[in-house]
């Protein structure tokens, strides 16, 4: 059994640029339909809170996130279908985030775009609404009503799910423990037991994140008013009082006193970090995890159910630490690496103004992207397209449409897709998207990327780790940075998808077409 690493205190959302490749197949797949607006409206399902956004005015929750509530959600890639279902085997939950907090100013203002997907949604049987923010589908949280009762409580203003069939009432106390880990952190006053910080985030930098001077945060957490800023988030949680902890869920103080067996020792000012060494190990664990627990930390029969999570949480939080510092170092070896960039292959891009961009490709970096960006060019595929899409200070994007893109023709020239080569799809890939790097655009789908690519003007980390870098500029940056701080403007055209023709608004265009001549590989 291993424990998870909590994300303390998370923001509301996070926002990046999606880098959006519209197929001629599948040419609605990834345009902007709307934005998600920040709420302070939470979801809760059996008092866990679960990430929610606003949209049209209505809750929206991530399917995926639904695995860790105890449902079970299936990607089929033959017929692109997302299927949920109830998963009555599992009788515990293993969510253990906070819910996010938002600054009454950012209430309603627009988040995150939500993009047209062609992934087609199903709960238990019964097709939904759906969408995609950021590579997630996104349905709507009321669709989840043929499981349980759905709700509205304007009390604590969130939206609750009640299912009644594969959930624990002690699991509750899963949803509100962290990992506990501990290490030297002895600068801050309040760190009396040397928490260390699990996720390189401070409480000022999420205070910012939500639109917050630093005294509402704390004032909204119940913690003292004179914690200083830098105090990482895992003391944070801990320091906060537990009747703050079991509000963030929707429960009263009362109700997690006795969902989570505390005695009257355990009031409402008590920190957390008391009251989780006083809960039992089969509220801690589940009875049913016991077992498991004492072969993984190799406790003997003298650990039972009611023993006090206080006294194995020392031995479980060193092997807790040790296993996260070897995956931390073993990371950070990874992102501090050099990408090997040897037998790099050497291209140049000329444009119609005999304009030059050069580039080496690196195929021991993205082998697949390499290949497929090599044999497009020995086709000549790239010659006469364009480059579509251009934003100052973010990238140049270009290799799907050709000048009569101008005239409203907005169908992609088409060519075979490839695997994504980022690590977030399962490949080591650790180029990072700095200015100059050259990567492979895709849509929501990780293995879309066909012709499109995008050079960055500057750099850009939320990409890193999401899309496949490949290459980069080794000369003519001059270029990129005089077509990246062109004016642009927005087209209104149509695309064929299936005999039909819809219209579609392409923005950030440049005004006048940067046609690709030719990209040729020199020797």
């Amino acid at each position: 059994m291993k424990r998870k690493l909590s994300k303390l205190l998370s923001v509301m959302l996070v926002t990046c640029m999606a880098l959006s490749a519209p197929h001629a197949a599948k040419a609605q797949n990834g345009d902007v339909t709307g934005y998600t607006r920040y709420t302070d409206i939470a979801a809760y399902i059996n008092h866990f809170a679960i990430q929610s956004y606003n949209y049209n005015d209505t809750t929206y929750i991530v399917a995926e996130d639904l695995r860790n509530f105890g449902f079970r959600v299936e990607w089929n890639g033959d017929d692109r279908t997302l299927n949920i279902y109830r998963d009555n085997s599992h009788n515990s939950i293993n969510q253990y985030g906070i819910p996010r907090a938002v600054s009454s100013d950012m209430v309603g203002q627009n988040a995150m775009p939500i993009l047209e997907t062609d992934i087609k949604t199903y709960i238990d049987g019964a097709l939904s609404d759906s969408g995609n923010i950021d590579g997630k589908t996104v349905i709507p949280f009321k669709a989840l009503g043929q499981f349980g009762n759905v709700e509205y409580d304007d009390s604590i203003r969130a939206a609750k799910l009640w299912v009644e069939d594969g959930l624990q009432k002690n699991s509750v106390m899963q949803s509100l423990l962290p990992s506990g880990d501990f290490g030297e952190n002895d600068a801050n006053p309040y760190n009396e037991m040397g928490y260390i910080d699990v996720t390189g985030r401070t409480i000022a930098e999420i205070a910012t994140e939500n639109g917050m001077e630093l005294s509402e945060f704390l004032s909204l957490y119940s913690l003292p008013a004179d914690m200083p800023g830098t105090t990482n988030e895992t003391v944070a949680y801990y320091m906060m009082p537990t009747s703050a902890v079991a509000n963030m869920y929707g429960l009263e103080f009362d109700a997690a006193k006795e969902d989570l067996g505390f005695s009257d020792y355990i009031t409402e000012d008590t920190p957390w970090s008391v009251a989780e060494g006083e809960l039992t190990l089969g509220r801690y664990v589940g009875e049913d995890a016991i077992d498991d627990f004492k072969t993984t930390y190799g406790f003997g029969d003298d650990v039972t159910p009611e023993t006090k999570w206080r006294e194995v949480r020392n031995t479980v939080d060193a092997a807790t630490k040790a296993e996260y510092d070897a995956a931390a170092e073993n990371e950070a070896a990874f992102d501090d690496s050099e990408p090997d960039k040897s037998d790099a292959v050497h291209i140049k891009i000329t444009l119609s103004h005999r304009k030059v961009i050069e580039a080496d490709l690196y195929p021991h970096v993205a082998p697949e992207s390499v290949e497929n960006f090599v044999n497009l060019i020995n086709k000549g595929f790239f010659d006469g397209l364009i480059f579509h899409r251009v934003i100052d200070g973010f990238m140049i994007q270009g290799g799907g449409f050709d000048e009569s893109f101008y005239k409203g023709n907005f169908n992609a020239k088409e060519a075979d897709t490839i695997a994504g080569e980022f690590r977030s799809n399962g490949f080591a890939n650790n180029l990072k998207h700095t200015r100059g790097v050259i990567s492979m655009a895709r849509t929501s789908d990780p293995d879309s990327a066909s012709s499109q690519f995008f050079i960055m003007h500057q750099d850009a980390p939320h990409l890193d780790g999401e899309y496949a870098a490949f290459g980069e500029v080794t000369s003519g940056m001059e270029v990129v940075d005089e077509i990246a701080k062109g004016k642009t403007k927005t087209l209104n055209g149509k695309v064929s998808y299936m005999g039909s023709t819809y219209e579609q608004e392409m923005s950030d265009v440049p005004e006048s077409p940067i046609v690709i001549k030719r990209i040729e590989i020199v020797k």
